[in-house]
Parts: structure tokens; C-alpha cells; sequence
């Protein structure tokens, strides 16, 4: 009896917490870029598991991210865009990723165009 009681209440429990993670998020941040190949990119990289919808405003410098934070941190969506060399206002890429972008691409040294 302890044994069926003690499941129960681990179940209404698994599902009061559940009942507490929203369903989906949505986040808008600033992810530094300069042309029309870098928001191709971008909108590459945030094509992921976890992900329901992105879009880049190049214009603007803002990625607004809808996403399951049951599958995916918002961390890991900056981590994604770090991977292919863009800073945003969370991360910044490293050296060597920063490296990989293209050469039109190199927000750094460059101004918009």
C-alpha cells in the first residue's frame, strides 16, 4: 500500500512540475552582423532540435527565437550562433570561430554595408 501511495504522489508531482515549465518561450536579442550572408547563417544555426520558429532582422541586429525549454536552453541558442562565429549579447565567439565566418562577414573590422 506505502509502495502505490508513494507513486502516486511521485506522479502528482511529475505532473504539478510539468504543469509549471511553459510550454514554449520566446526571446529576442542582439546578434552582431553585417550583410545579407551572415543573416542567411544566422537563420542556419538557429534551424535546431528545440526550436519552433526564428527569424533575424537584419536591419535591427535582433534574432527573435521561439523555443521548447524542455529541449533547449537559451544558452545553447547563443552557443549555436557563436559556433558559426557571431557574438550576441549573451556570448561572444571565440577568436577561432569568429575566423570561420566569411570574409564579407567580419562584423568586427567592418561597418554595415
Amino acid at each position: 500500500m506505502k509502495k502505490i501511495f508513494s507513486i502516486a504522489i511521485i506522479a502528482i508531482l511529475g505532473l504539478v512540475l510539468q504543469s509549471h515549465t511553459p510550454k514554449k518561450v520566446t526571446v529576442s536579442f542582439h546578434v552582431s552582423a553585417v550583410c545579407g550572408r551572415c543573416e542567411e547563417t544566422i537563420e542556419k544555426a538557429l534551424d535546431m532540435k528545440g526550436v519552433v520558429a526564428a527569424d533575424f532582422n537584419l536591419e535591427s541586429g535582433i534574432a527573435t527565437v521561439t523555443y521548447k525549454p524542455s529541449k533547449i536552453k537559451e544558452m545553447d541558442i547563443h552557443a549555436a550562433l557563436n559556433e558559426v562565429g557571431y557574438d550576441t549579447e549573451k556570448s561572444t565567439a571565440t577568436d577561432e570561430q569568429y575566423a570561420r565566418t566569411h570574409n564579407c562577414c567580419k562584423y568586427r573590422e567592418q561597418e554595415k554595408h
